[in-house]
């Protein structure tokens, strides 16, 4: 059996220009988790999931589509974790520019399943649906 390692990744875009708010911006993403096996394979596997939620964290809170060539991303040596996880924590910033001035704000802390699906509040009810929906079918019959 494999010993566990915390993999911390961020991802993060150059500088565009908000043309709305009149302002440079950039978006940092920092990423942790902590996996058991080889480490040149969990870091591809978190590389495309980075990817994948960076992109649409991206379209949904900045109204902006950010391609492969506009990510950067950079991994941190792992350390030995005592357990792996099945979740990674995702904390991101937006920084805004004005003038020689930088701003910083931190977005909302996210949980992400290490399975592809992202936790949040919508979920878990479109989940106690489903099973309300499903218990009234097994009634009727």
């Amino acid at each position: 059996m494999s010993s566990a390692n915390t993999y911390r990744m961020t991802i993060w875009t150059g500088v565009w220009y908000d043309e709305l708010n009149q302002r440079a911006k950039s978006v940092e993403s920092n990423f942790r988790t902590a996996l058991e096996g080889d480490v040149h394979t969990n870091r591809e596997e978190l590389r495309d999931i980075g990817i994948q939620f960076f992109q649409e964290m991206m379209t949904e809170h900045f109204d902006r589509s950010v391609t492969l060539e506009e990510i950067n991303i950079r991994f941190e040596r792992e350390e030995p974790a005592p357990a792996s996880s099945p979740e990674m924590e995702v904390q991101s910033r937006e920084y805004s520019y004005r003038g020689k001035q930088m701003y910083a704000r931190q977005l909302p802390t996210q949980v992400l399943r290490l399975n592809g699906k992202e936790d949040s509040d919508e979920e878990d009810e479109e989940d106690e649906e489903d099973d309300e929906q499903e218990n009234r079918d097994a009634e009727e019959k």
